[in-house]
């Protein structure tokens, strides 16, 4: 629930008319609206505010990881508070090894990144949080962000060698048991998944013909 004197509050700023002149030069297609000496408070609230009243995608870049993370939570109240869902606010974190190094990156940050990607492209988050670090790597084609999740339905037929490849192919590691995030285990018909946003493992069983 939102405050009836922080959404005024909200409404000054997004009326402001330098503000409502860059909302407005958005809206009608423009490609850069330039906004100079906002405060971050102020930032965080324009930022929510386009993004939810152009509703296309919108990258927000900033210095660091730290301060994208920071960031994240008024981002995602600012967000709501636009009448939009704070759900679709993601953080896209950098890599913490380069990826020509010898370490491998953290596979927590791998899976946070492999959601917000598969989210933005698919059209679930609007608004992504985004550090220089990580706006400077290289990235592929959307399909292939969209292609890294895969929808598994009752009384579907699933073979479980090309589920495997594609788990395989999607940086899931093999374990015998599965006990954190990333991880996934079969034997016969039983496949147990750990997906990257769930709170628990998921086992699917594929009945043999």
């Amino acid at each position: 629930m939102i405050l009836a004197s922080v959404d005024e509050l909200l409404s000054r700023v997004v009326r402001h008319r330098v503000v409502d002149a860059a909302l407005d030069d958005l809206r009608r297609g423009g490609q850069e609206s330039r906004l100079d000496g906002l405060i971050d408070s102020a930032r965080n609230i324009v930022a929510a505010q386009c993004a939810a009243a152009i509703r296309r995608p919108t990258i927000v870049v900033v210095q660091s990881g730290a301060r994208a993370e920071a960031m994240l939570e008024p981002l995602r109240y600012f967000y709501r508070a636009a009448s939009a869902d704070a759900g679709q606010v993601v953080f896209l974190p950098g890599l913490d090894a380069l990826p020509w190094g010898e370490l491998p990156a953290h596979p927590e940050i791998l899976e946070t990144r492999a959601m917000a990607l598969w989210r933005f492209v698919a059209g679930q988050a609007q608004l992504m949080v985004v550090p220089v670090s990580a706006a400077m790597l290289h990235y592929y084609a959307a399909e292939s962000y969209a292609n890294l999740a895969r929808t598994i339905e009752r009384h579907t037929e699933v073979p479980l060698d090309d589920l495997v490849r594609h788990l395989e192919s999607t940086g899931y590691i093999r374990a015998e048991m599965v006990e954190a995030p990333g991880q996934f285990a079969f034997r016969g018909g039983i496949v147990d998944v750990f997906p990257a946003e769930a709170v628990r493992p998921v086992r699917i069983e594929l009945l043999r013909r």
